[in-house]
């Protein structure tokens, strides 16, 4: 597994499955969870085309899931929440390329 520990990054499929959910928002493993001890360049994206479409998919998958158990999203929300999302990610992005740097 990457730093993160949201997903794994690296596992045997025989050991390894996502939940059944329509976004993979679980796993479940039964062989060893292990980190990586040195810094990994990943490129998991051949283009940005694949990276917006994937991002358009599990929007629309979550919103679906969201709007089947009944919740809303209110006027506060749809104020804030987009530039909050991407207050986070640009801050994840530098965060990320600092690690880069360091690790070369």
């Amino acid at each position: 597994m990457y730093h993160d520990y949201r997903q794994p990054q690296v596992f045997d499929r025989r050991k390894f499955k996502y939940r059944e959910d329509a976004v993979h928002e679980g796993f479940e493993c039964s062989g060893q969870l292990r980190l990586f001890q040195k810094f990994h360049l990943q490129h998991p994206w051949p283009t940005l085309a694949v990276i917006f479409a994937k991002g358009e998919r599990y929007s629309t998958l979550v919103a679906q899931r969201r709007f089947e158990q009944g919740r809303r999203a209110g006027f506060a929300q749809l104020l804030f929440n987009p530039p909050a999302a991407f207050v986070k990610k640009i801050h994840l992005l530098s965060k990320a390329s600092a690690t880069a740097r360091t690790a070369w």
